[in-house]
């Protein structure tokens, strides 16, 4: 009979296997490996306020947050938020450096330490080889194991949400 407080920690996450994009990722203990055949986007995630510098009255002001169904629950109880908690989760990511958005090119295998560099500023696919290659290894094995999307082939543009006040349904049924 095992222990259930004995089981290991998860050491490798699979993020996503996107054949249509030809993207993948992966984490493994404190690396996460990106592919990405094309660069959709600009790859960079700006968030929305810095709360970094926030006071917890402040934190409690956005909007979000108080038309939230958790703070909704927690008013009917008369209590409020703790958000102390949240300067405890703050990324803080330090001075972008000027290459940051080019130093992993599409095509290439990009590796971050994301305890390190949570915000994947520096690319250390050069540094780190072997991390690469195993990483790389276990993207394949699962590769290999997945299966075929069923919406491979053309779509019907009737099916666009943007004709359904955005929302996705059963378009032919309607």
């Amino acid at each position: 009979m095992t222990n259930r407080l004995s089981t290991p920690k998860r050491q490798e996450l699979l993020l996503n296997i996107d054949p249509f994009l030809n993207q993948s990722a992966i984490i493994w203990q404190n690396w996460k490996l990106i592919y990405e055949h094309q660069l959709v986007g600009n790859n960079w995630y700006v968030p929305p306020v810095n709360i970094t510098n926030q006071t917890s009255s402040q934190l409690l002001k956005y909007t979000d947050r108080l038309n939230s169904s958790s703070y909704r629950v927690l008013r009917q109880l008369n209590r409020q938020p703790n958000y102390s908690v949240l300067k405890q989760s703050t990324i803080r990511c330090g001075r972008k450096p000027s290459d940051a958005l080019t130093n992993c090119r599409p095509g290439d295998l990009c590796l971050y330490n994301i305890l390190d560099d949570p915000c994947e500023y520096s690319n250390r696919a050069q540094d780190s080889p072997n991390v690469v290659n195993f990483l790389w290894n276990r993207l394949k094995s699962y590769n290999r194991t997945t299966v075929p999307p069923l919406t491979v082939g053309p779509t019907d543009d009737n099916s666009n949400p943007k004709y359904f006040k955005n929302v996705w349904s059963c378009w032919q049924d309607i």
